[in-house]
Protein backbone atom coordinates (compact mmCIF):
# COMPACT_ATOMS: atom_id res chain seq x y z
CA UNK A 1 0.00 0.00 0.00
CA UNK A 2 1.16 3.57 -0.63
CA UNK A 3 2.17 5.98 2.16
CA UNK A 4 -1.18 7.82 2.33
CA UNK A 5 -3.10 4.57 2.62
CA UNK A 6 -0.64 3.32 5.25
CA UNK A 7 -1.11 6.48 7.34
CA UNK A 8 -4.91 6.22 7.10
CA UNK A 9 -4.88 2.57 8.12
CA UNK A 10 -2.59 3.37 11.06
CA UNK A 11 -4.87 6.16 12.33
CA UNK A 12 -7.96 3.95 11.90
CA UNK A 13 -6.31 1.03 13.74
CA UNK A 14 -6.51 -1.25 10.69
CA UNK A 15 -2.86 -2.38 10.76
CA UNK A 16 -1.94 -5.74 12.27
CA UNK A 17 0.73 -5.86 14.99
CA UNK A 18 3.58 -6.49 12.56
CA UNK A 19 2.52 -3.66 10.25
CA UNK A 20 1.97 -1.29 13.15
CA UNK A 21 5.40 -2.06 14.66
CA UNK A 22 7.05 -1.51 11.27
CA UNK A 23 5.21 1.79 10.85
CA UNK A 24 6.17 2.98 14.35
CA UNK A 25 9.81 2.16 13.60
CA UNK A 26 9.60 4.27 10.47
CA UNK A 27 8.12 7.19 12.41
CA UNK A 28 10.86 6.91 15.04
CA UNK A 29 13.49 7.92 12.50
CA UNK A 30 11.43 10.06 10.12
CA UNK A 31 10.32 13.46 11.45
CA UNK A 32 8.60 14.29 8.14
CA UNK A 33 6.47 11.15 8.41
CA UNK A 34 5.55 12.02 12.00
CA UNK A 35 4.41 15.46 10.85
CA UNK A 36 2.36 13.92 8.02
CA UNK A 37 0.66 11.56 10.47
CA UNK A 38 -0.15 14.46 12.81
CA UNK A 39 -1.49 16.58 9.94
CA UNK A 40 -3.66 13.72 8.65
CA UNK A 41 -5.05 13.22 12.17
CA UNK A 42 -5.99 16.90 12.37
CA UNK A 43 -7.65 16.71 8.93
CA UNK A 44 -9.76 13.73 9.99
CA UNK A 45 -10.81 15.49 13.19
CA UNK A 46 -11.70 18.61 11.19
CA UNK A 47 -13.88 16.57 8.81
CA UNK A 48 -15.74 15.07 11.77
CA UNK A 49 -16.51 18.51 13.19
CA UNK A 50 -17.54 19.82 9.76
CA UNK A 51 -19.90 16.87 9.33
CA UNK A 52 -21.60 17.59 12.64
CA UNK A 53 -21.97 21.30 11.80
CA UNK A 54 -23.49 20.38 8.43
CA UNK A 55 -26.00 18.08 10.12
CA UNK A 56 -27.02 20.85 12.52
CA UNK A 57 -27.52 23.24 9.58
CA UNK A 58 -29.70 20.76 7.69
CA UNK A 59 -31.87 20.18 10.74
CA UNK A 60 -32.36 23.92 11.13
CA UNK A 61 -33.33 24.29 7.44
CA UNK A 62 -35.81 21.45 7.80
CA UNK A 63 -37.36 23.17 10.80
CA UNK A 64 -37.92 26.33 8.72
CA UNK A 65 -39.44 24.44 5.77
CA UNK A 66 -42.38 22.81 7.52
CA UNK A 67 -45.70 24.66 7.72
CA UNK A 68 -46.86 26.40 10.86
CA UNK A 69 -49.27 23.66 11.92
CA UNK A 70 -46.76 20.85 11.61
CA UNK A 71 -44.14 23.02 13.24
CA UNK A 72 -46.26 23.35 16.37
CA UNK A 73 -46.54 19.57 16.68
CA UNK A 74 -43.05 18.57 15.56
CA UNK A 75 -40.79 21.32 16.85
CA UNK A 76 -40.02 19.20 19.88
CA UNK A 77 -38.56 16.54 17.59
CA UNK A 78 -36.35 19.00 15.76
CA UNK A 79 -35.25 20.55 19.03
CA UNK A 80 -34.34 17.13 20.36
CA UNK A 81 -32.29 16.36 17.25
CA UNK A 82 -30.46 19.69 17.40
CA UNK A 83 -29.81 19.20 21.10
CA UNK A 84 -28.35 15.79 20.35
CA UNK A 85 -26.07 17.29 17.71
CA UNK A 86 -24.96 20.07 20.07
CA UNK A 87 -24.21 17.52 22.78
CA UNK A 88 -22.27 15.41 20.28
CA UNK A 89 -20.23 18.40 19.16
CA UNK A 90 -19.57 19.40 22.76
CA UNK A 91 -18.42 15.89 23.60
CA UNK A 92 -16.19 15.86 20.55
CA UNK A 93 -14.61 19.19 21.40
CA UNK A 94 -14.06 17.98 24.97
CA UNK A 95 -12.48 14.76 23.77
CA UNK A 96 -10.33 16.72 21.29
CA UNK A 97 -8.51 18.45 24.13
CA UNK A 98 -4.84 17.46 24.32
CA UNK A 99 -4.45 13.95 25.65
CA UNK A 100 -1.16 13.21 27.44
CA UNK A 101 -1.00 9.79 25.80
CA UNK A 102 -0.82 11.47 22.38
CA UNK A 103 2.66 12.62 23.41
CA UNK A 104 3.91 9.17 24.43
CA UNK A 105 7.02 9.00 22.23
CA UNK A 106 7.76 5.85 20.27
CA UNK A 107 9.93 3.22 21.93
CA UNK A 108 10.74 0.18 19.80
CA UNK A 109 12.71 -1.64 22.50
CA UNK A 110 16.08 -3.37 22.40
CA UNK A 111 17.22 -6.22 20.13
CA UNK A 112 16.47 -9.71 21.37
CA UNK A 113 19.57 -11.92 21.35
CA UNK A 114 18.43 -15.38 20.33
CA UNK A 115 20.11 -18.44 21.78
CA UNK A 116 21.74 -16.64 24.71
CA UNK A 117 20.61 -18.57 27.78
CA UNK A 118 21.95 -16.01 30.25
CA UNK A 119 19.49 -13.44 28.92
CA UNK A 120 16.46 -15.64 28.30
CA UNK A 121 14.30 -13.87 30.91
CA UNK A 122 15.22 -10.44 29.58
CA UNK A 123 14.61 -11.61 26.02
CA UNK A 124 11.16 -12.87 26.97
CA UNK A 125 10.30 -9.57 28.65
CA UNK A 126 11.57 -7.52 25.69
CA UNK A 127 9.77 -9.73 23.18
CA UNK A 128 6.49 -9.17 25.03
CA UNK A 129 7.17 -5.42 25.10
CA UNK A 130 7.91 -5.24 21.38
CA UNK A 131 4.76 -7.27 20.65
CA UNK A 132 2.66 -4.73 22.56
CA UNK A 133 1.79 -7.16 25.36
CA UNK A 134 2.55 -4.62 28.07
CA UNK A 135 0.73 -6.51 30.81
CA UNK A 136 3.05 -9.46 30.32
CA UNK A 137 6.18 -7.35 29.85
CA UNK A 138 5.53 -5.37 33.05
CA UNK A 139 5.28 -8.61 35.03
CA UNK A 140 8.48 -10.01 33.50
CA UNK A 141 10.51 -6.81 33.96
CA UNK A 142 9.34 -6.61 37.57
CA UNK A 143 10.62 -10.12 38.23
CA UNK A 144 14.00 -9.13 36.82
CA UNK A 145 14.04 -6.01 39.02
CA UNK A 146 13.93 -8.17 42.13
CA UNK A 147 17.53 -9.18 41.43
CA UNK A 148 18.59 -5.81 39.95
CA UNK A 149 16.39 -3.14 41.56
CA UNK A 150 18.48 -0.18 40.31
CA UNK A 151 19.00 -1.32 36.73
CA UNK A 152 17.97 1.69 34.63
CA UNK A 153 17.05 -0.40 31.56
CA UNK A 154 14.70 -2.64 33.55
CA UNK A 155 13.18 0.34 35.38
CA UNK A 156 12.64 2.22 32.12
CA UNK A 157 10.88 -0.55 30.22
CA UNK A 158 8.90 -1.64 33.27
CA UNK A 159 7.70 1.95 33.72
CA UNK A 160 6.61 2.26 30.08
CA UNK A 161 4.78 -1.06 30.34
CA UNK A 162 2.92 0.14 33.43
CA UNK A 163 2.06 3.47 31.80
CA UNK A 164 0.64 1.77 28.72
CA UNK A 165 -1.56 -0.45 30.89
CA UNK A 166 -2.88 2.63 32.75
CA UNK A 167 -0.99 1.80 35.95
CA UNK A 168 0.39 5.32 36.02
CA UNK A 169 1.29 5.40 39.73
CA UNK A 170 3.61 2.42 39.27
CA UNK A 171 5.10 4.02 36.17
CA UNK A 172 5.83 7.26 38.03
CA UNK A 173 7.48 5.39 40.88
CA UNK A 174 9.86 3.61 38.50
CA UNK A 175 10.64 6.62 36.30
CA UNK A 176 11.62 8.52 39.47
CA UNK A 177 14.22 5.89 40.33
CA UNK A 178 16.15 6.51 37.11
CA UNK A 179 18.74 9.16 38.02
CA UNK A 180 21.51 8.30 35.56
CA UNK A 181 22.30 6.20 32.53
CA UNK A 182 21.23 5.92 28.91
CA UNK A 183 17.53 6.40 29.57
CA UNK A 184 17.68 9.36 31.95
CA UNK A 185 16.49 12.01 29.49
CA UNK A 186 13.69 9.85 28.09
CA UNK A 187 12.68 8.87 31.62
CA UNK A 188 12.40 12.54 32.66
CA UNK A 189 10.24 13.31 29.63
CA UNK A 190 8.03 10.29 30.21
CA UNK A 191 7.78 11.14 33.92
CA UNK A 192 6.42 14.57 32.91
CA UNK A 193 3.79 12.93 30.68
CA UNK A 194 2.86 10.53 33.49
CA UNK A 195 2.48 13.44 35.94
CA UNK A 196 0.24 15.24 33.43
CA UNK A 197 -1.84 12.08 32.99
CA UNK A 198 -2.41 11.99 36.75
CA UNK A 199 -3.32 15.68 36.90
CA UNK A 200 0.09 16.80 38.13
CA UNK A 201 0.23 19.69 35.68
CA UNK A 202 2.74 21.82 37.62
CA UNK A 203 5.15 18.92 38.12
CA UNK A 204 4.91 18.07 34.43
CA UNK A 205 5.58 21.65 33.34
CA UNK A 206 8.64 21.91 35.60
CA UNK A 207 10.21 18.81 34.06
CA UNK A 208 9.31 19.79 30.51
CA UNK A 209 10.80 23.25 30.92
CA UNK A 210 14.06 21.69 32.11
CA UNK A 211 14.19 19.68 28.90
CA UNK A 212 13.06 22.61 26.74
CA UNK A 213 15.73 24.91 28.19
CA UNK A 214 18.47 22.40 27.38
CA UNK A 215 19.49 23.28 23.82
CA UNK A 216 21.39 20.00 23.42
CA UNK A 217 18.46 17.84 24.48
CA UNK A 218 17.25 15.36 21.88
CA UNK A 219 13.73 15.77 23.26
CA UNK A 220 13.65 19.58 23.24
CA UNK A 221 11.20 19.73 20.31
CA UNK A 222 8.90 17.15 21.89
CA UNK A 223 8.95 19.04 25.21
CA UNK A 224 8.15 22.31 23.42
CA UNK A 225 5.17 20.69 21.69
CA UNK A 226 3.78 19.38 24.98
CA UNK A 227 4.21 22.75 26.71
CA UNK A 228 2.40 24.45 23.83
CA UNK A 229 -0.45 21.92 24.01
CA UNK A 230 -0.78 22.44 27.77
CA UNK A 231 -1.19 26.23 27.46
Amino acid sequence: MDKDELIDNYLKGHLDKTEELSFLQKMEGDETLRKEVTLRKWVIEGINIAHEEDLKKKLTEFDKSIDAKRKRTQTWYIAACISAVVVTISMFLWSAKPNPKDFDITEIGLPVVMGVNDHVDFNNAMSAFKAGDYEKSSNLFEKLLIASPTNDTLLYFSAISFYRTDKVDFAIERFKKIDSGTYLEKARYRLAIAFWTQGGRDQAITLLKEISNNESSRLKNEADKVLEAMN
